[in-house]
């Protein structure tokens, strides 16, 4: 049986899933480069992210790179390196052995990037790769067939970007995407705390405040690390919940407007439909309760949720699979 390997490149997370074993890798997207060549990659060079100096054995010609960066494809041939080092390392990349590979990416992708991609296929000796606009992916994690005859609001929130897509019959009808939305409310905040307290944080304690946006709990306080600015001595601050309130209202505001100006142009036949669907939801950025409740109570629609709304694509490729690739084949694009 051809395998089929299915790539979903993230801002914050890489996963690769195979029609015949499922998901084979999901690490967080970073890359340790030196000399130009990677030597870690995942959970190893996120943990050296900041970091400098031969102490952590690092060059001057040492760097982190994440391939993707507000939901844009910025490192496309470290990427190239880094899946042809994945595709390896699983045995599903090698002289006699060519899978198809589909690369999961935005309903929106502009031309610069479909390019890239291909590029990346060919640059891997791959000669047979199609890009998948992941909404249709959404719908299989819901085990829903994207080619169902009535339209359906697909939301899409991810550390990157933020996709808001109106399907029907298997044709994005509609939509939006907007970039670095999630950066931007946490460099906000990022800044207050820093003039709040006279402390300068690092970025593995930068990170953390991401569970203010997309916890996959509830969050009151965390616990941050820095130096003071007024001593240069390490110092450690307790930021509470309530501080990051004003941004994370913000957050779940602009995604509202975003679906809003997606929505307010349709015909009303196609409103209608969408009161008779439910909208789907996927992406960590959904996890938040204040997300998960704002979307449904203005837009008056019901939507569809699951635990691990992050995994929802991933889940989908293998539905994809079961219902055939044929089928599918039409709505992507060969790279």
């Amino acid at each position: 049986m051809k395998e089929l390997v299915y790539i979903d490149c993230g801002t914050s997370q890489l996963r690769v899933f195979s029609s015949l074993r499922g998901i084979v890798w999901d690490l967080p997207s970073y890359l340790a480069i030196e000399n130009d060549r990677i030597f870690a990659y995942g959970e190893e060079a996120k943990a050296l992210a900041g970091k400098t100096g031969n102490a952590f054995g690092l060059t001057p010609r040492s760097f982190i790179a994440q391939p993707v960066q507000k939901g844009s494809l910025f490192y496309d041939g470290l990427l190239a390196s880094w899946l042809e080092i994945l595709l390896q390392k699983e045995r599903m990349l090698g002289l006699f052995k060519k899978p198809t590979v589909v690369f999961s990416v935005s309903p929106f992708i502009n031309t610069v990037e479909k390019r890239a991609f291909m590029n990346i296929a060919h640059s891997i000796r791959i000669p047979h790769a199609f890009l998948l606009p992941h909404a249709y992916a959404i719908y299989g994690g819901y085990q829903i067939d994207f080619r169902e005859n009535k339209a359906r609001l697909v939301i899409d929130i991810g550390a990157g970007k933020v996709d808001i897509a109106v399907l029907s019959s298997g044709r994005v009808i509609a939509g939006k995407t907007k970039k670095g939305l999630l950066e931007e409310k946490q460099s906000s905040l990022v800044s207050e705390l820093k003039k709040r307290y006279e402390i300068d944080i690092g970025e593995r304690s930068l990170s953390m405040l991401e569970r203010f946006f997309t916890p996959r709990e509830e969050t009151e306080t965390i616990l941050l690390n820095g130096k003071s600015k007024i001593t240069g001595l390490p110092v450690s601050i307790v930021v509470e919940k309530t501080e990051a309130e004003q941004y994370l209202n913000e957050y779940v505001e602009e995604i509202i407007q975003l679906i809003k100006s997606v929505i307010q142009p349709l015909s009303p036949e196609i409103i209608s439909e969408l009161f008779e669907s439910k909208i789907l939801l996927s992406g960590g950025g959904v996890s938040h309760r204040k997300l998960q409740e704002a979307i449904p109570a203005v837009l008056k629609l019901e939507a569809l949720s699951q635990g691990s709304p992050e995994n929802i694509p991933l889940l989908g490729f293998s539905y994809l699979d079961q219902i055939g690739w044929s089928a599918v084949k039409p709505f992507s694009e060969k790279a």
